[in-house]
């Protein structure tokens, strides 16, 4: 159980997204560097990025409820994983396509990809048992 709190954690989803490298004609660039460079013009992939981790952050608050920290945290996942997607699809602009020929930038792409099924499941379980939770103690059930 320990080892799934440490892979399912917001701090290693968002470091194994910072370091995907992002392959090019003559350097590769990690995402985050990408990320932060698009911002000044705006990119929708950078704003769905930054966002994305904002709630992730946010979503460490110790204040909150387990519900708003799930939500936070599959939004915020979310919002990584479309902010990589529209990247790809949207932009020539750093030849990117080059990533998937290179070994490098596969394995820091796959290992992101891993982590971020792992995360988006547990949190997504965690939300459902506590809707399931609060369903059921609204209508007077409790479990024996």
């Amino acid at each position: 159980m320990k080892f799934l709190k440490i892979i399912t954690h917001p701090i290693l989803l968002v470091t194994s997204f910072s370091f995907v490298v992002i392959s090019g004609d003559k350097f590769s660039w990690f995402y985050i560097i990408i990320v932060l460079l698009s911002l000044i013009q705006l990119k929708i992939h950078a704003i769905a990025a930054i966002f994305g981790l904002i709630l992730l952050f946010a979503g460490l608050g110790a204040r909150l409820s387990n519900r708003v920290k799930n939500i936070f945290f599959i939004s915020g996942a979310t919002l990584l994983m479309l902010s990589l997607l529209i990247f790809f699809e949207s932009g020539k602009s750093y030849n990117e396509w080059n990533t998937f020929s290179d070994r490098t930038s596969q394995i820091s792409m796959g290992v992101f990809i891993i982590f971020w099924i792992i995360f988006f499941i547990k949190h997504l379980v965690g939300l459902a048992k506590d809707l399931n939770k609060k369903k059921n103690n609204s209508m007077g059930l409790q479990r024996i």
